[in-house]
């Protein structure tokens, strides 16, 4: 992930810290930052920072609707 993609993630309070397969990444925002040392990404997302941990983040693509 690089600056400026597109990527699918979870809201921090949707994330289900006991079974990480039922937390689905439904919303798509732009991601401003990565850090990978803290893994954490800032995601900005109707006007508002989240920052997110990288295992609730993807890259968008096709499957998004987006080509």
């Amino acid at each position: 992930m690089k600056q400026g993609d597109l990527i699918r993630f979870a809201m921090p309070l949707e994330i289900n810290h006991h079974d990480r397969s039922l937390t689905r990444l439904t919303h798509i925002g732009i991601l401003i930052e990565h850090d990978k040392v803290l893994q954490r990404a800032t995601v900005l997302y109707q006007g508002i920072l989240h920052s997110v941990h990288q295992a609730y983040c993807q890259k968008a693509g096709k499957k998004d609707g987006l080509e």
